[in-house]
């Protein structure tokens, strides 16, 4: 079966939260979830000192990766998520604005702690696991089979390992296997759960 994604682009008026944006920092780089990519030029025109970044994922930095240094982000949307992870990643404020609600915000750093706090809690369980789940996505273009095969030979002697294949991940199914300790995840690193841990992170200690 043939699939198509549609990207859902935003009609959302920006003028009223672009008026409310004060940002001291004088390189300033613009990022947005998919839904506001094709405004971007437009926030540009409005903001002072401001650099067309591009889109941002929960997982992939790409674009700010190439795009060159910068003071400061602002984010063009209204999940915390991505914001988030532009913060982590690149250690500067982030700023966003939202223009389902019209609000303007610094990112709270208590976020980025929180985030981080809760990686470490996920990277112990793992290391303190003796039986660890490995999930495989079977969506496409998050499919890697051959990644959780090779991090299984990597368990072997250390960690007892099984392999679980999903097209959604539905986090209740985990109590159907009580004697799974930790869930490794091969698929989008930025799947949040207590028990599931990314694949990046597993590897970082594991070969430590």
């Amino acid at each position: 079966m043939k699939l198509m994604f549609v990207a859902a682009r935003s009609t959302h008026d920006l003028g009223a939260v672009l008026k409310k944006v004060n940002i001291k920092e004088k390189k300033i780089g613009i990022v947005s979830s998919v839904q506001f990519l094709h405004r971007l030029p437009e926030v540009k025109n409005k903001i002072p000192g401001s650099k067309i970044v591009g889109q941002v994922l929960g997982c992939n930095f790409y674009n700010i990766d190439k795009a060159g240094e910068m003071d400061a982000y602002l984010y063009i949307g209204s999940a915390p998520f991505h914001a988030v992870g532009v913060a982590w990643h690149t250690r500067k404020p982030v700023y966003v604005a939202n223009p389902f609600t019209n609000e303007f915000s610094k990112l709270d750093e208590k976020e980025v702690e929180k985030y981080e706090k809760e990686k470490r809690g996920k990277i112990l369980k793992f290391l303190h696991a003796r039986r660890v789940g490995i999930i495989v996505s079977v969506k496409p273009h998050q499919g890697n089979y051959k990644r959780a095969l090779d991090f299984q030979d990597k368990l072997k002697g250390k960690k007892e390992s099984y392999i679980f294949f999903c097209d959604n991940l539905d986090p209740g199914q985990f109590e159907n296997f009580p004697d799974i300790e930790c869930w490794v995840n091969t698929a989008c690193p930025r799947i949040e759960h207590p028990l599931v841990v990314n694949l990046k992170d597993a590897l970082s200690v594991l070969e430590k």
